[in-house]
Formats: structure tokens, C-alpha cells, sequence
């Protein structure tokens, strides 16, 4: 099993609860955007009780990354603004790519432009499939678009669908090209029966608010699909420390962060 933490922070001094959800749940990649945390801190907070993570930085910083294993056994394949590429071969596991993403924040970009973006991204990451001469990839981050919205569902951006059924055909092909599909298990969290209904609130003014908002996903190749437990990811709401959310079920945006983490597992 390997678990997966992401969070985007929101440039807040959260140290003690990301060390207490990295420790609570046996997290193997600590993935942070926006982290204000420097990572020597950020070390040797976790290492103070669990003397196992490494830092292992990138040129841009955009996520934060910690590993709970040597990190001789993963090698950065890209590393640009807005995603962070690498390959992870770990003894007696299959190898994969991990895509840790962070999109420009809606506040400057219209979604128009994030979902260009997005089928940016997700060509470099068929590029690099191609190289690495396998499609076992996870990409993971804050997107700053729904499921929903283009850039995440359309053919040429990362063809994200809400159903496993689906993704495990592969692929499909439109007007002659083939483009792989990627799982979104995130769409399992619209509404109220899985809550939290999303990992960012937003009430906007105009006509047109979703409120909650899956800015944070999960996406999953079909080659790994077989690799899933049957609730690959949570949305999480508490630490050892605090409840993230306020007495409204809103996230304590002022305390911890604008946004929740996410909590991935895969059963390689």
C-alpha cells in the first residue's frame, strides 16, 4: 500500500498538523502547495517523531515534496511552474509516473485559460508515457477546475470520467487520434453523501456559484486501476490537533487553509 498526502496550505504555518496527518495515516508522499513551511522546519518536525522522511526539492517549488523512502528510488522526468514530473521505481513494485500539479489560482486566470492549460499538461504528460514506454500515472494536485469543467473531461486535457467502468477501456479514439483516459474518483464526493461536498468553499456574488468546489483531485491511469482499494481517496476534515473545518462545516481558512487535503491510497 502507498498513501499519498496533498494539500494545498494556503501559506499558512500548519507544520503540526501536516506532521500529524503524515504520522495518523502512514503517509508515504507529503505533497504541499503554497507552503510557507520551510522545508528543514517541515523535516524535522515529522523526523522528531517518525526519524523516516526525506526532502527532496525541485527547481520551482511549486509542491513541497517529502518521501517516506530513499529517494534514490524516484528521479524528476520535468519540473516546470505548474507541474512536477517524476518517475518512481521502488523494489518489487511496478514503476509509475506521479504528476503533482498546481494550476494559477482562479483569482488571476479565467477558467478558459486553465483548461488550455490543461490540455498543455496533459500532452506533455502523453509525451512522457511515451518515453517512459508505459501509461501507469497518477496525477494529484490542486487543479483549480471542477471534474466537470473542459480542460479536465475533454479528450485532448487529461479525459478524466467519473466512471472505472469506463476508464477501463483504455482509451478511445476522436477524429483519428487516441487519447488514454484518466479515472476521476473525485466526482464521488458531489452532494451530500460523501461529505464534505467538495475540498474548496467559494461563494461568489454573480448568478452562476457552486459553492463547494473539487479544486484538489486524484486522477488515475486504467493501467492502475486494478491497483485501487474500493475508496481510493478521502477527503479529510480533521488532524490529532484540530477539526479543519469551522463550527459551520466550512474550512477554517483563517486557522489552517482556504483548502482540505486529500488522502490518496493505491495498492501497488
Amino acid at each position: 500500500m502507498l498513501t499519498f498526502l496533498f494539500w494545498n496550505t494556503d501559506h499558512n504555518a500548519v507544520s503540526r498538523h501536516v506532521v500529524d496527518l503524515a504520522i495518523r495515516h502512514d503517509v508515504d508522499f507529503v505533497l504541499l502547495a503554497e507552503c510557507a513551511i520551510p522545508p528543514a522546519d517541515l523535516l524535522q518536525a515529522i523526523n522528531h517523531k517518525r526519524s523516516s522522511y526525506h526532502y527532496v526539492p525541485s527547481n520551482y517549488e511549486r509542491i513541497v515534496t517529502l518521501l517516506r523512502f530513499s529517494p534514490q528510488f524516484t528521479n524528476i522526468l520535468l519540473d516546470t511552474p505548474n507541474l512536477l514530473l517524476r518517475r518512481v521505481k521502488m523494489p518489487e513494485r511496478e514503476e509509475f509516473l506521479l504528476a503533482a500539479a498546481h494550476l494559477p489560482s482562479r483569482l488571476w486566470e479565467d477558467a478558459a485559460s486553465l483548461n488550455s492549460e490543461c490540455e498543455e499538461l496533459a500532452k506533455i504528460i502523453r509525451d512522457q508515457e511515451t518515453s517512459q514506454g508505459h501509461e501507469r500515472t497518477i496525477v494529484i494536485g490542486d487543479l483549480n477546475l471542477n471534474p466537470f469543467e473542459p480542460g479536465i473531461v475533454r479528450a485532448p486535457g487529461f479525459h478524466a470520467v467519473m466512471s472505472k467502468r469506463v476508464a477501463g477501456r483504455g482509451s478511445r479514439v476522436v477524429h483519428g487520434r487516441r487519447y488514454p483516459f484518466f479515472y476521476n474518483p473525485m466526482w464521488n464526493y458531489f452532494g451530500d453523501e460523501n461529505p464534505p461536498s467538495g475540498t474548496y468553499y467559494y461563494r461568489g456574488s454573480g448568478h452562476l456559484s457552486y459553492f463547494w468546489n473539487i479544486f484538489d483531485q486524484v486522477l488515475i491511469r486504467p493501467d492502475l486501476l486494478h491497483y485501487l482499494p474500493d475508496h481510493p481517496v478521502n477527503i479529510l476534515t480533521t488532524t490529532d490537533s484540530q477539526p479543519l473545518l469551522r463550527g459551520n462545516e466550512l474550512p477554517d481558512r483563517v486557522k489552517v487553509s482556504d483548502h482540505l487535503p486529500i488522502l490518496f491510497t493505491i495498492n501497488l
